[in-house]
């Protein structure tokens, strides 16, 4: 079993999403389908064996949506630029994460200096504000001119 994330482009509806579900559930070896129309996109369970990625994207060409292929998030790192002995690839050699350890062991003082938490709002939230009787919280009422 494989699964594989492509595109759907110009879904409007729900309808539309669950046409194409339909559509791409009775190709065969496919297992599973779910289609989100506000993504834009199909995530597509099948078996290797009975078809292929190809089909798949055919399939919803034949629906009449767009299809530009596999969709792979733009954050994933080639695996052939990793370093496997120190955990990170060439790209991040030159600088420690941020707050993360480095090389050594410790993180470095740029990285901690001038962390601190977030300020906390002061704003009072729905349910936890301490009410005494007789006082409203609401503002005053301004009339138009």
């Amino acid at each position: 079993m494989k699964t594989s994330t492509i595109e759907v482009g110009e879904l409007v509806s729900t309808l539309s999403a669950a046409g194409v579900e339909r559509q791409l559930s009775i190709l065969p070896g496919v297992h599973h389908a779910d289609v989100n129309y506000v993504a834009g996109s199909a995530t597509v369970h099948y078996d290797e064996s009975l078809t292929t990625l190809e089909a798949i994207q055919q399939r919803v060409t034949d629906c009449g949506y767009h299809c530009r292929g596999e969709l792979v998030p733009t954050h994933v790192c080639d695996p052939a630029g990793h370093r496997s002995a120190a955990g990170v690839h060439s790209g991040h050699a030159g600088h420690p994460a941020n707050g993360i350890a480095t090389e050594h062991g410790k993180a470095s003082d740029t990285e901690t200096k001038g962390a601190t938490a977030p300020a906390k709002d002061a704003t009072p939230r729905m349910g936890n504000t301490a009410r005494t009787k007789g006082t409203t919280h609401r503002p005053p009422r301004t009339r138009p001119t």
